[in-house]
């Protein structure tokens, strides 16, 4: 039988008091401290530090830009944080201001970083002189020109809906008679994706059937293979007699038949490559990219003659490629030129299976011409 062991008493703990407090209270406390301290950095003084709301101005007329307080804010099409305050609003489109208000944007500051806090403005009143107005139309018009040359709107290229914006602005602006602004709009139609958005505000009419070649189509003779020594250069190129045939298929809005006629002349095989551009440059450096002043101007290249490439070069200008073919002909001895567009249809009539090349590496294959359809843009 174990014997009981007598333990010597102990004093009994009693933490010091703080305040008058006990330490249970003062430690609620104090989390309490903390948990308020956390709610006012996270949920008021984002909004005391940075105070205002994210605003949507609503616009009467299509792409309409945003002044605030002078200053260019961007579309009306976006969103804009303003700040807290008084603020004035301009509204332009075509260098014309069309609209002023005053706005005013309060202060919230609570849980501003976690809750978006908007505001919308209205659409003002349109207050324009007929100058102004016709000066806007005009604008709109010029647009749909620009849009209207190109034949073809592949679904990897943007297309922007002039059409709607006509419409759109051509309401607003209260234009009685719209008749004649409408009729010259839609004569600008030269793709059925300008076709398909303008049917959907305007009455179309179908364009009028092309006119058949009352005998068979005129093709032109195939090319033979021929190759021009400019220097150390050799470019192959295919030789094509003169010839007069039908250019055209009537297949486009804007598309007819047509009898041309070409001269004696040669095609090169592939389109100009980098490499025989960086050659260009290297004997005439007044066309280097740091020399040329314009920024599209070889954009996203970097040209050398250490590296032989068939990458088709792109980002030139007319008078880039003018001064290049020039270069040609002093190097070869013999008129190197820009093809025609005729010339150009004369080749692709003859070349009997085409490929559309929808990448710049251009793969060898069998048929006579590379890159002739697709690719990069050539100057003709």
């Amino acid at each position: 039988m174990k014997s009981k062991i007598d333990l010597p008493p102990v004093e009994e703990v009693v933490l010091p008091k703080l305040f008058n407090l006990r330490p249970g209270y003062y430690l609620l406390g104090l989390i309490v401290l903390v948990l308020l301290l956390l709610i006012f950095l996270i949920g008021f003084l984002p909004g005391i530090r940075k105070g205002g709301r994210y605003v949507t101005f609503g616009a009467p007329l299509s792409e309409t830009g945003i002044l605030l307080d002078g200053k260019y804010l961007g579309s009306a099409t976006h969103q804009y944080f303003v700040p807290s305050g008084d603020h004035t609003v301009a509204y332009v489109k075509a260098d014309h201001t069309y609209a002023e208000t005053s706005i005013h944007v309060d202060h919230p500051v609570f849980l501003t970083n976690l809750i978006r806090r908007t505001l919308e403005i209205p659409s003002p009143p349109i207050t324009l002189s007929d100058e102004e107005t016709a000066s806007i139309v005009s604008f709109l018009l010029e647009e749909i020109q620009e849009i209207s040359k190109s034949l073809d709107y592949p679904p990897q290229f943007p297309y922007q809906p002039v059409y709607a914006d006509l419409y759109n602005d051509l309401e607003a602006l209260g234009i009685r008679d719209t008749r004649p602004i409408v009729d010259l709009a839609l004569s600008l139609i030269s793709n059925d994706t300008m076709r398909k958005e303008a049917e959907r505000f305007f009455p179309v009419e179908d364009p009028p059937a092309a006119s058949e070649p009352e005998n068979d189509r005129i093709l032109p003779p195939v090319g033979r293979p021929t190759i021009l020594v400019a220097g150390d250069l050799i470019i192959e190129g295919y030789a094509y007699e003169g010839s007069s045939f039908t250019m055209g298929d009537g297949a486009g809005p804007q598309s007819d038949y047509a009898s041309v006629s070409t001269p004696d002349f040669v095609l090169a095989r592939r389109p100009v490559s980098q490499y025989e551009w960086a050659l260009f440059i290297e004997e005439n450096p007044k066309w280097s990219k740091s020399a040329v002043d314009d920024p599209s101007y070889l954009s996203g290249l970097s040209l050398s003659t250490r590296f032989s490439t068939n990458r088709p070069i792109y980002n030139v200008s007319y008078h880039a490629a003018r001064a290049f073919v020039q270069w040609l002909s002093q190097k070869s001895g013999k008129e190197v030129f820009l093809p025609t567009e005729a010339m150009w249809s004369q080749a692709a009539y003859s070349q009997e299976h085409t490929e559309y090349d929808t990448s710049l590496a251009l793969s060898e294959r069998s048929v006579p011409l590379l890159g002739l359809l697709g690719g990069v843009w050539e100057m003709t």
